[in-house]
């Protein structure tokens, strides 16, 4: 059952990736320095069984919006009032980049669909690289702002979780930048996906790497990554890679 502390519903879980309930030690604790949403402390275990990283316990979904305020960055446009490290912003371009080289491949009216398109600012840069694009962005809200932006750019704004996402047609591309971390149910997110997917369609994924050299350059419990409560799961290369398998996808380029 649930418990509410804070005004948050916290629910104890098993390891996504291999279903164990067992974990072997505590990776990081923390609360929501970001947002101050709760003064809850945090915590991210590893599995026992297969090593995976996540949070237990989590927030339920019922408290995303509670954990996902107005002011969240990705939903405003807008910056908290902590400024973002220089780090973040070098990783942001570096993903753009990548996105922008993937897409050059594909052919002309290829469609994209990004899940967790946040204020619309990954599709209106790639509006800018190519023009005949069919670009759609997914999210669970999307601002008054950034749905007119959108719209400006030829984007289609769709709200809705990727889970739920009942689309009436299917993408030659699949982003998700920075989004596969938040999800309560990635292994159900991955196949939504899938079936989103055209035949040879392309999914990009852009998640935290548990054993990047950002994260060897902080201290434990200061690694961004973390990104108290809402981070859900933080993969590795391998814990990634064996989750999209199983979900039916074949990796084609790892870039760490």
């Amino acid at each position: 059952m649930p418990s509410v502390t804070n005004g948050f519903a916290l629910e104890r879980v098993s390891c996504m990736l291999c279903g164990s309930e067992h974990h072997s030690d505590i990776v990081a604790t923390g609360s929501d320095f970001e947002y101050e949403t709760s003064r809850i402390e945090f915590t991210f275990v590893r599995c026992s069984k297969c090593s995976h990283v996540y949070l237990n316990p989590p927030p339920t979904i019922e408290s995303a919006p509670l954990i996902y305020p107005k002011t969240y960055y990705a939903v405003s446009g807008a910056h908290h009032r902590h400024a973002r490290s220089v780090l973040e912003r070098v990783k942001d371009a570096v993903v753009g980049r990548r996105i922008a080289q993937l897409v050059m491949d594909l052919p002309p009216n290829a469609s994209i669909l990004e899940a967790g398109c946040g204020d619309g600012s990954l599709l209106l840069a790639l509006r800018k690289h190519r023009n005949d694009l069919q670009l759609s962005g997914l999210d669970l809200q999307i601002s008054d702002d950034a749905r007119q932006r959108m719209s400006a750019a030829r984007i289609d704004a769709i709200e809705g979780a990727l889970e739920e996402a009942r689309l009436d047609r299917r993408f030659d591309m699949v982003v998700m930048n920075q989004v596969i971390e938040h999800l309560w149910h990635p292994r159900t997110g991955l196949l939504r996906a899938n079936a989103l997917l055209r035949p040879a369609g392309v999914l990009s994924i852009s998640t935290p790497n548990l054993d990047g050299y950002d994260r060897r350059l902080f201290k434990a419990h200061a690694w961004g990554g973390y990104h108290f409560p809402r981070h859900l799961n933080l993969f590795t290369t391998e814990s990634l890679s064996r989750l999209v398998e199983e979900c039916g996808f074949r990796p084609l380029r790892v870039v760490c």
